[in-house]
């Protein structure tokens, strides 16, 4: 059935309180912006969260063990592009991810956090060949983000969220006089400040674009203390340019399956 968020949390809160151990994926995801189709059984909370913008799902599970979370899926008879994710400082669990695999969700790549808590360069200066963007860069942003970033590996912004981190200059650019050529969207939460998304055009790569956009970024967020990101595992380029800044490893990682049907698209 097709339930509002605020249903959800009441669902969950119940669900809590009469579970004190469970199995699950879901943190705290805001999803009142998500279309929810939710499934019960027994034990067990199943949500797939529909983002119309990307046409992919993302798949929250809420069980007290692995048999609901299999009788859950073969209840809801999935078929539909979807994702799903498991943050944890170990490997997903064999039987969790044959179980995955069981229902068609296949083991797609893995995201690894990265952090430090001091910046070690002096950037002591804005460069002012680098801007914030403007609500005028919203559907440029928004067409990057539908054609150069995975669906699947990405929680890929809504165009009001887009639109909300221009408004608190969170997002700063580089262009080539008419286009966006690179970007750099960060968030500030008291003291943490996450790298959310660094992009640069494949037809400018070389030219050191990431570099300067990094330094403009440490320098707007040098009175935070912490700093975060999550980065594909076998993306060398981008894991080489956050070490040059003295991001470290941490524990956690972020495995991502996925499950993609044909007549989908």
């Amino acid at each position: 059935m097709i339930i509002s968020f605020d249903e959800f949390k009441v669902k969950l809160f119940e669900f809590r309180r009469k579970h004190k151990e469970v199995i699950s994926n879901y943190i705290s995801q805001d999803l009142s912006n998500k279309e929810l189709t939710f499934f019960e059984y027994d034990n067990g909370l199943l949500i797939f969260a529909y983002d119309d913008e990307y046409n992919v799902y993302k798949v929250y599970f809420i069980v007290e063990s692995l048999e609901i979370l299999d009788n859950l899926l073969v209840h809801a008879n999935w078929n539909k592009n979807s994702s799903l994710e498991i943050i944890d400082k170990n490997e997903v669990d064999d039987n969790l991810k044959e179980i995955f695999e069981k229902h068609g969700f296949i083991q797609f790549t893995t995201l690894q956090k990265m952090s430090f808590l001091n910046n070690s360069r002096n950037i002591s200066e804005l460069n002012e060949s680098i801007d914030l963007c403007n609500l005028q860069d919203v559907d440029s942003l928004k067409m990057i983000f539908s054609s150069q970033f995975n669906k699947y590996s990405e929680n890929l912004p809504s165009k009001k969220e887009i639109e909300k981190a221009i408004e608190f200059k969170s997002i700063i650019k580089i262009t080539d006089k008419e286009n966006i050529i690179g970007f750099l969207w960060f968030d500030i939460k008291k003291v943490l400040t996450e790298l959310r998304y660094l992009f640069v055009n494949k037809n400018y790569r070389g030219q050191k674009l990431s570099k300067r956009l990094m330094e403009q970024y440490l320098y707007l967020t040098k009175n935070v203390k912490k700093k975060q990101l999550w980065v594909l595992e076998d993306n060398e380029v981008a894991i080489n340019l956050y070490k040059k800044f003295s991001y470290e490893f941490e524990e956690l990682k972020d495995t991502i399956f996925k499950k993609e049907v044909d007549n989908e698209g």
